[in-house]
């Protein structure tokens, strides 16, 4: 993709205000501070130790960065955004957070790996019923088009359901 396409589609996508909203200032520096102060209260708390706080703790925060995978395969090559949270202030709680729930998401029978994964698991349905009608779907903005509070309360009934229950919800 040509850089004029290529910012031609992040300036079109970026406009949508349904799932973009444009800001006057950087809030990293606040989010960190917000997120440091509720560490401290799960620290003071007994729920996290010494050095998790300190691994979970950001410095030095940078904002996520949006950058885009062109769908070669549409007509017009879309984009897929990706927004990249290395050095983001949630990094490293949304790998403890990924690391609570991977284990969940995998036993879901709707979850597919990948597509070796997808004909393991229909080779293992082989032969599929009669009656059976395979259909693919497209989803567009899948992450941007979840609900956030339904987001949150399936991981909320995920997380209250770890085995290990600290961090506690």
């Amino acid at each position: 993709m040509d850089k004029a396409n290529y910012i031609a589609e992040a300036v079109r996508q970026l406009s949508d205000e349904r799932f973009y909203k444009k800001l006057d200032y950087d809030p990293t520096s606040e989010f960190s501070s917000k997120i440091i102060t509720a560490l401290q209260t799960i620290y003071n708390d007994g729920h996290i130790d010494e050095d998790t706080i300190g691994y979970l703790k950001p410095e030095n925060a940078k904002p996520g960065r949006l950058y885009l995978l062109p769908k070669i395969h549409k007509v017009n090559n879309p984009g897929r955004p990706i927004v990249s949270a290395n050095g983001h202030p949630t990094e490293k709680i949304s790998e403890i957070v990924d690391f609570h729930l991977r284990s969940h998401v995998k036993n879901l029978p709707s979850h597919i790996q990948d597509t070796t994964d997808y004909l393991r698991k229909m080779e293992s349905m082989n032969p599929l019923p009669p009656v059976t009608l395979l259909v693919t779907l497209d989803v567009t903005t899948l992450y941007t088009n979840i609900p956030h509070d339904d987001g949150i309360h399936s991981c909320r009934e995920i997380w209250d359901s770890r085995n290990i229950l600290e961090p506690n919800t």
